[in-house]
Parts: C-alpha cells; sequence; structure tokens
C-alpha cells in the first residue's frame, strides 16, 4: 500500500509542478529545486517515523532522492552566486522533463510494489530470540552445480531463544531442540521467517538451509552471492509440467534429492561435532540433538522425509505442500514402487487445496498417503483456501510475486500463522511430549 501510495504523490506533485510552470509559462528550476528538498526531507522524516520502513526495497527511491536533493542544493548555491543557467521555457521542453522525472522516480518505486511494507507477525511463545550465520565447507563432497568451485558450500541461519520476553536470563541447564529446516525449489533461507522466529519463542533452535544453487540465491557469511543453478531450474520446471517420462524424472529426482539429503547430513553432523567440541557458540550453548525435528517446503519436504530414514535421532517430520519423492524407489513396468519399509517416525503431510484436490481425483495411489502408511504416526492436512506458495511467507513479503507463483484465496497472515500454529503442535506433541494433539484433517481459514 505504501509503495503506491508514494508513487500517486510523486505523480500529483510532477504533474502539479508541470501545470504550474506552463501556467506561468516559465522555467521553474529553482521552485522544483525547493520542493524536491523538502520531499527528501519528508522521506527521511516518514522513515524516522517508522511511517516508511527502511528496508532493501526503499534503497533505490531514497538513493534518487537524495541526488536529487543534493543536485537542488546545487541549484540554490549557484543561484547565490549568480552563475544558475536557466533555459528558456518551452512547453515541450517541461513535459519531457516531467515524464522523465515520473519514469525515473517510478522505476525507483518499483521494488517497494514488489516488496512492500507488512507487519512481522507476532510470536507465540516466551522467548526472545537471536540469530546466528554461518557458512561451511564439506570437503568430502565435490560442488557439482557449479565449474568455479571445488567442494561444496553450504549457509545455515540459526534462529535460537536468547532469553525469556520478561527479561528473565535463560538458566544455564536449559536446553531446546534443534529443528532443521529445508526450503524449497528456487526458495531461499527466510522463506519461512515468521515460522523460524515463533518456534524459537517456543524454545526451539532452528536451523535454516540455503541449499546453495537449488536455492533462488544464498548469500554467504563472506558476502559471495551464489544463484540458483539456471539447468537446474529449467529440470525442475520441466518435471512440474510433466515434460519427463517416469524413468527420466526418477533419475533427475535420484540428483536433486542426493544434494539435499547430503546437505542435511552434513550440517547435522556439522552441528554434532560442535556440540562434542563444547562450542561456546550462543547459538550451540543450549542446544539439544536428542530428538531433532525436520520440517521443509516442497522438496525441501521430501528431504526431510528421507533423512528420517537414515538418522536415529530424528523425532518428528513436518512436510509442508510437498511430494515425497525419495519414497518412489523403483519402476515396474511404467509404475513407481513405494518404499514399504516402516518408517519410525511421525510425518505430518499438509497440503494445498488444490494438491489435495488432484489427489482425490487421481486413480493412482499418491506416494505421500503410503509414506502415512507405513509411518509410525501419520496425518495429512489440508489447508482451504491455499496454493503451493501459501506454504512459505512470499504472500505477505511479495504479494506480486506470490500471486504468479501460485496461491490460493485465503488471507495470507492468518494462512500463516495457521501453518506455523499446526507444525508446533505437531513438534510440542512428538518432541517435548505434549499429552493433547488437536490437529484436524481440514482447516478453514476464516
Amino acid at each position: 500500500m505504501i509503495g503506491w501510495i508514494v508513487l500517486a504523490i510523486i505523480i500529483a506533485v510532477e504533474l502539479g509542478m508541470m501545470g504550474y510552470a506552463i501556467s506561468q509559462k516559465k522555467n521553474i528550476k529553482k521552485e522544483r529545486a525547493v520542493i524536491r528538498i523538502v520531499i527528501f526531507g519528508v522521506a527521511v522524516l516518514a522513515t524516522i517515523l517508522k511511517i516508511i520502513e527502511w528496508n532493501f526495497s526503499v534503497i533505490g527511491m531514497y538513493l534518487l532522492l537524495f541526488l536529487l536533493a543534493i543536485y537542488s542544493v546545487v541549484v540554490f548555491i549557484k543561484d547565490a552566486i549568480q552563475v544558475l543557467k536557466v533555459k528558456d521555457y518551452t512547453k515541450g521542453r517541461t513535459v519531457r522533463h516531467t515524464v522523465l522525472m515520473i519514469v525515473l522516480i517510478g522505476f525507483s518505486v518499483v521494488p517497494i510494489l514488489i516488496f512492500p511494507q507488512y507487519k512481522q507477525l507476532n510470536t507465540t511463545g516466551q522467548y526472545e530470540s537471536k540469530t546466528a550465520s554461518y557458512t561451511w565447507t564439506d570437503k568430502s563432497r565435490q560442488e557439482i552445480l557449479s565449474e568455479n568451485q571445488a567442494a561444496r558450500n553450504v549457509t545455515v541461519e540459526f534462529y535460537y531463544p536468547s532469553q525469556y520476553k520478561d527479561g528473565t536470563e535463560l538458566a544455564a541447564k536449559e536446553t531446546f531442540p534443534l529443528i532443521v529446516f529445508s526450503h524449497g525449489a528456487f526458495g531461499f533461507i527466510k522463506s519461512n521467517y515468521s515460522l523460524y522466529k515463533d518456534l524459537a519463542s517456543n524454545g526451539y533452535i532452528v536451523c535454516s538451509i540455503s541449499h546453495t544453487y537449488h536455492a533462488f540465491f544464498t548469500e554467504e557469511t563472506n558476502g559471495s552471492m551464489k544463484l540458483v543453478n539456471t539447468k537446474f531450474m529449467q529440470e525442475a520446471l520441466d518435471a512440474t509440467n510433466g515434460l519427463y517420462s517416469n524413468e527420466e524424472e526418477k533419475e533427475l529426482e535420484n540428483k536433486w534429492m542426493a544434494v539435499r539429503t547430503g546437505d542435511i547430513n552434513f550440517i547435522l553432523n556439522t552441528i554434532e561435532q560442535m556440540l562434542k567440541e563444547n562450542s561456546t557458540d550462543p547459538a550451540f550453548e543450549h542446544m539439544n540433538i536428542d530428538k531433532i525435528g525436520l520440517i521443509g517446503h516442497s522438496l525441501g519436504g521430501a528431504s526431510s522425509v528421507q533423512i528420517a530414514r537414515e538418522r536415529d535421532n530424528i523425532a518428528a517430520v513436518v512436510v509442508l505442500d510437498g511430494t515425497h519423492i525419495g519414497e518412489r524407489i523403483d519402476i515396474a513396468n511404467g509404475e513407481w514402487v513405494y518404499n514399504e519399509e516402516p518408517l519410525n517416525v511421525p510425518v505430518l503431510d499438509m497440503r494445498a487445496e488444490n494438491h489435495s484436490s488432484a489427489i482425490q481425483h487421481s486413480d493412482n495411489e499418491y506416494v505421500n498417503n503410503h509414506t502415512l502408511q507405513v509411518a509410525i504416526a501419520g496425518q495429512a492436512v489440508t489447508i482451504l483456501g491455499t496454493s503451493h506458495m501459501n506454504f512459505t511467507d512470499l504472500p505477505m513479503f511479495s504479494p506480486m510475486l506470490a500471486k504468479m507463483l501460485g496461491t490460493g484465496t485465503c488471507d495470507a497472515q492468518k494462512c500463516t500463522e495457521q501453518i506455523d500454529s499446526i507444525a508446533l503442535q505437531w513438534f510440542n506433541y512428538y518432541i517435548k511430549g505434549d499429552t493433547v494433539l488437536d490437529v484436524q484433517d481440514i482447516y478453514e481459514i476464516k
């Protein structure tokens, strides 16, 4: 909303100055300078008063307004020393100047329109949290998604309880279970920021993984930026559009899963090693890995299920609208063969309404349903009014992009709050030992 208001004000001011110049039939260079300085001052004041939140989306606009203000100051200095040159008035020049300024400032406002300001969701727990980021190198694995790197780097961000909300310090022996989050294809490390913060506020340490070259971008701790691998992106899009045979799709899925599960296992192994070495880092000081929770969106959810089969200390898994592709272990006569081995980890499968509807109308058994049958405990949950991207924070962070990628009709904030609450209940029951689990099969967001 702020972006549209700013754009409307800018257009109104520029048209107003054009109208005044045309009505007076003169070049209003000094008048424009005054207005530009005032606009920059108002913009700065709006940031100080938190009417406009200072973040990456407003940097371009503020830079342009700052440059225009500096130019305006130069205009006054030149006028004061009587060296200011003012071109003769022409209507055409005035109109062209106005159009140019609207275009320039309009472009600077585009990021605000794409990434509008939104209020972060309130956390529901009793703890305040802090964050810590690391980029670790897995020397045992060759980087196959880039020719410019030998070993694979993986970046993680931890969200951990730092103190109670009333200011009380944590007890020395107080510990918190670890939850590991894996984003979807083309996702990024903060894709479910509200979930991380809420889990941390409820006494969990959350480790969000950026799967380098599977993420839309990865910013490593040394400042280097790694963008998504374009070949992987095209493969994933083609698979979504059904362009591969089952055999071709399985070959690709094995390759993707090897990257994902390799990353998660590497991160968990690294965490275990740091705990053995009694790391004094605050992110590890109160960590308990006896019972670990895994959660992921889309491909990240599939990876979480797979890791649950590989490690003994996984206590619960939550899948956010993802197909358990790792459970499709073979193909016979052109049909998928599913893993029949029991899965000794409870799995919660949250599904978008359109996804759930497609499953119900399919003639073939859905692999996720099979997983829930072989798991020690399993439940499918459908969130009405949702689509795939509703299981991330993108509909709040960028409604425009989310709509392009697929969102439902539910209110973005209420939907996110419901999804986060369901995940918290699942982990509380299976990790912390809560005695009541009240998770419904269908939720309608009102």
